[in-house]
């Protein structure tokens, strides 16, 4: 039996209440931060995703 590894994708968009989480804030202040433009977000079907790179560059880790 050969067995083979999963490959895990790197998560590429977060729920509000992961993004605040992240970034050690509440989940108003992330829509607030939406609003104003300093996070993008995908709309999906009842949240918003938002996206992991606009939360490295917020945070100054996008290198």
């Amino acid at each position: 039996m050969t067995s083979q590894k999963e490959t895990t994708l790197p998560k590429l968009t977060y729920t509000v209440p992961e993004a605040a989480k992240m970034l050690s804030v509440s989940g108003k202040t992330v829509y607030r931060l939406l609003q104003r433009g300093h996070l993008k977000a995908i709309p999906a079907v009842r949240h918003k995703l938002i996206m992991g790179s606009s939360i490295k560059v917020f945070a100054g880790l996008a290198g």
